[in-house]
């Protein structure tokens, strides 16, 4: 059998990449179907079938964040989504997005917004943008 016909057993860099990339997308699309459940990277090892270490290298690479500060960032979002476009009692996003207590999660949420939900849910819909958050 000529080198050619033979099958490489090492992935290529290509092959690796794309796995990696793959990885990464289910654990996103993971954290959105759970976004109102406690999530550590031990739950996400399960989904990506890589150690906590390289999970947490190979998503920072990617997205770059860590797994547990992208997923505040997502929830983050969506809370402002809901807060745009749904009547929901700021006391219930807390929990739809992950958070028991809505004391500590108003309190991040004002740290990363620069408002607090209240004044967030105001200003959108006042028509005035809020500023975006970072």
């Amino acid at each position: 059998m000529s080198r050619a016909q033979a099958k490489d057993p090492a992935p290529t860099q290509r092959q690796v990449l794309t796995d990696r990339v793959l990885a990464v997308a289910y654990v996103i699309n993971h954290m959105w179907d759970h976004l109102d459940e406690p999530l550590t990277v031990d739950d996400l090892v399960g989904v990506a079938s890589y150690s906590k270490f390289h999970l947490s290298r190979i998503f920072q690479e990617t997205m770059g964040l860590p797994p547990i500060r992208y997923l505040a960032v997502l929830r983050i979002e969506r809370a402002k989504w809901l807060l745009e476009n749904t009547d929901y009692v700021v006391a219930a996003i807390g929990p739809m997005v992950g958070y028991q207590s809505v004391g500590s999660f108003g309190t991040l949420f004002k740290k990363r917004v620069g408002e607090s939900l209240s004044a967030y849910r105001r200003l959108s819909c006042s028509g005035q943008p809020p500023e975006p958050s970072g």
